[in-house]
């Protein structure tokens, strides 16, 4: 309980952020995806509908997605992950080499029969050649199960060119003790191609290409290991 009240005065802070003396940027996009290789699907083959948003505000940053599945009983699936940034909120400049920033973090992972709370600490480093390279730390609360778990969560965007073309390796890992004990580990990388600027349409705004869905011991069941290439379109706006 104490967790699930810590993390709600976290994510209170949200509503304020839309006006425009805190909010210093935003970035949607949405997704199609469609591959094959699902474990504990009703499908094996699925379509994957996204909308992601991200915002940068005066005291952190927020992420939010929500996934609509095709081919598993149109499952939806959301999560938000708000973060208050020890810099911005104290004034004080917790950079330090290739550190960038120490953060408090939280997340709300919520399906069609689970709501899960983590809440912990980030740090943001300044790598070279990467967008951003965050890697996040928390405790994890399911209201249903008793005890707690724990989660590392590392995401990532690093740009490349390749002769005139421009490129994107982006991503995601989990590695996670679940509540019920069991360990799992989680990744979502993403290899795409800029074909707005290659077709001249202008940069970073159309990209297509591949999506790989990697999951140890799939919602904490031992021994199911799903392996899941997708093929990939994204807009951003």
């Amino acid at each position: 309980m104490i967790l699930r009240a810590l993390l709600t005065l976290l994510l209170i802070t949200l509503p304020g952020i839309a006006k425009a003396d805190l909010l210093e940027w935003q970035s949607n996009n949405i997704q199609l995806l469609h591959g094959s290789g699902f474990d504990l699907a009703d499908n094996t083959q699925q379509t994957t509908f996204t909308f992601e948003h991200v915002n940068g505000w005066k005291y952190g940053d927020n992420f939010f997605y929500i996934d609509n599945v095709f081919g598993h009983d149109n499952e939806i699936n959301a999560e938000w992950s708000p973060r208050l940034s020890l810099s911005k909120m104290t004034g004080y400049d917790f950079s330090h080499g290739i550190v960038q920033d120490v953060l408090l973090s939280g997340t709300w992972e919520k399906g069609r029969n689970f709501d899960v709370y983590l809440l912990g600490g980030a740090i943001d480093l300044d790598l070279p050649g990467f967008n951003f390279f965050q890697m996040n730390f928390y405790n994890r609360n399911n209201p249903h199960i008793e005890g707690h778990g724990w989660q590392t969560t590392f995401v990532w965007s690093r740009p490349f060119e390749i002769g005139k073309s421009k490129w994107s390796f982006d991503g995601y890992f989990d590695y996670a003790d679940y509540e019920e004990g069991v360990k799992n580990f989680f990744t979502q990388p993403q290899l795409l191609l800029d074909v707005g600027h290659s077709l001249g349409y202008g940069e970073g705004k159309a990209y297509v290409g591949l999506e790989w869905r990697y999951w140890d011991n799939k919602y904490g069941v031992d021994g199911i290991s799903e392996n899941a290439p997708q093929a990939m379109m994204k807009w951003v706006f």
